[in-house]
């Protein structure tokens, strides 16, 4: 399975930034959830993005009558 690395995006402005920074470990690895085909609850697929998209803009554009 591949790995992610997430990188540490934490900025200081004060003069130990420089010490913290060599403490700091520099990236914290996550696993990729496995892919099964169903996307996550509360996500959608691309298919029904793109169609739910199209449909919002034809409204829209009927509504403003443009096109």
């Amino acid at each position: 399975m591949n790995e992610l690395e997430k990188q540490n995006d934490n900025v200081t402005t004060d003069k130990s930034s420089v010490n913290t920074s060599r403490r700091v470990e520099k990236s914290t690895p996550f696993k990729l959830r496995p892919v099964t085909g169903l996307p996550p609850e509360g996500f959608m697929t691309g298919e029904e993005f793109t169609k739910i998209a199209m449909l919002k803009v034809r409204k829209f554009c009927d509504e403003n009558g443009i096109l």
